[in-house]
């Protein structure tokens, strides 16, 4: 079970539900022309780098889980900033 679900207190089905409708009914404007955005999470919506976190903690654990070593300790952000 990868981090994220070990936190979250929102079901999972639920979420992904949000998360779709969020994602599908983002909409622009530019030149006077209204856009739907058709791919990722807009520039500055408070959801974005929440799935970015999601992302790249999977991406981080499997890219550890394939190289198959054993790290004593890894950095993590927290560990850098305070």
């Amino acid at each position: 079970m990868a981090l994220h679900e070990k936190k979250c207190s929102i079901r999972k089905n639920k979420f992904l539900i949000a998360l779709n409708l969020i994602l599908n009914s983002t909409y622009f404007t530019f030149n006077g022309l209204i856009y739907k955005q058709c791919f990722g999470s807009l520039t500055g919506s408070p959801l974005s780098p929440i799935l970015a976190d999601i992302v790249l903690q999977d991406f981080k654990e499997e890219a550890l889980r394939r190289l198959n070593i054993d790290i004593p300790f890894y950095p993590t952000t927290d560990m850098l900033t305070t």
